[in-house]
């Protein structure tokens, strides 16, 4: 099967500056970029992103269609853009672009501090994971840095064995990340406490009940998060490059097959639903599954079946952005450039506003405000309107 965006991602991986800088050996990229959209603070941990925002005055369906840009920053350019899922922590907003992690005032978009991430020619597509006041991200130069949140002073820089596509996850005290092999180090040292053997990681791996849940290639593989040993290993339908999602004892995974459905203890697979091919990461909320789809569609299906609850339409598909839930909608961006709300129980479109390129950063909403990426060059935040 042809991977859905092969030319695309070979424009943003590194093809085209070879052309243009006639580099002499073309090295080889990863063409599963899959997982760059991952971070909210951490979007393995997001699945269910609720605001805690004053009753009458929190965003949601009633609401929604009022929304209203209050801030974009142009930190990317229309050929590169900016890919990766905005992380927002006491006020500031984390996104990388290109070559240097940034940091944003969130209320007004402004330029906190700048720090470059290694030496690599080609895009970052790792998002950012952000976790007791350290910033953590991956890079195509093979490395894992970590920087102080406040200032952006580099803390410690850990070499792994592959470009990193795969966005890190951090739990009790430990970063996962995946490349080539899946790593584990510690988040204060960066020191590596355990790896496993070469056989690629494409997608960002999730961590719940002291288990390491992570696409291996065409199967969906377990690992013991303090050790690294490997649990169990399933076969999925094909290549995983979404977060698997874990909710009440099942996995959810996308592949480019569809949606799938595994039990969380032995492995064994609970159902399968067709649904064009996914590369955007699934979000469980109260018993419903979302999950964007480059055939068009936004599903919603069934958590505990997979029977499909309602398709709704997105000009020009979804590929990597991967939908935000938050009382009651839901948010997605789109290869048409346009960023999209749904009514999350029945799928009805409540808002649309467009961009000057795709969108394949996953929205970020935090005390009433969206925040997105899109491959138009800016970043953009918007909120309801002030009295």
């Amino acid at each position: 099967m042809l991977y859905p965006r092969f030319w695309k991602i070979c424009m943003k991986s590194g093809l085209i500056v070879f052309l243009l800088v006639g580099i002499a050996s073309f090295v080889p990229v990863s063409v599963y970029a899959a997982s760059r959209n991952m971070a909210a603070p951490l979007f393995s941990q997001q699945s269910r992103q609720q605001d805690r925002s004053p009753g009458k005055d929190k965003l949601g369906p009633n609401n929604v269609a009022n929304l209203q840009l209050k801030w974009s920053n142009d930190i990317g350019s229309p050929f590169w853009g900016v890919s990766s899922k905005p992380a927002v922590v006491r006020g500031v907003v984390y996104v990388n672009y290109f070559q240097h992690m940034y940091a944003l005032n969130a209320r007004t978009g402004e330029q906190v501090w700048a720090s470059p991430i290694g030496t690599s020619l080609y895009s970052l597509f790792s998002s950012p994971a952000v976790v007791n006041g350290i910033v953590y991200i991956g890079s195509r130069d093979h490395n894992l840095y970590a920087f102080n949140a406040q200032t952006g002073a580099q803390l410690w820089v850990a070499a792994t064995d592959g470009i990193i596509d795969s966005s890190p996850t951090v739990a009790h005290g430990i970063v996962y990340v995946g490349t080539k092999d899946l790593y584990a180090f510690n988040a204060q040292t960066g020191a590596q406490v355990w790896a496993t053997s070469n056989q690629l990681y494409y997608s960002s791996p999730n961590v719940v009940h002291g288990i390491v849940y992570v696409g291996m290639g065409e199967s969906l593989a377990t690992f013991d998060a303090q050790t690294g040993s490997q649990l169990w290993l399933t076969a999925a339908g094909s290549p995983i490059v979404g977060t698997p999602a874990v909710d009440h004892g099942v996995v959810y995974t996308d592949s480019w097959d569809g949606l799938e459905a595994f039990n969380e203890q032995t492995g064994a697979q609970l159902w399968a639903a067709a649904g064009g091919s996914l590369l955007s990461s699934p979000v469980v909320v109260h018993g419903v599954v979302y999950v964007g789809s480059d055939d068009g569609n936004l599903y919603a299906d069934d958590a505990r079946t997979g029977t499909q609850l309602w398709a709704a339409p997105v000009s020009g598909g979804i590929t990597y952005s991967s939908p935000a839930v938050v009382n009651g909608v839901v948010f997605t961006g789109s290869e048409s450039g346009i960023l999209y709300a749904f009514d999350a129980q029945t799928g009805a479109q409540l808002w649309s506003t467009p961009t000057g390129n795709s969108i394949e950063s996953s929205p970020t909403v935090v005390n009433n405000i969206l925040y997105f990426g899109s491959d138009d060059g800016n970043l953009y935040a918007y909120g309801l309107p002030t009295a």
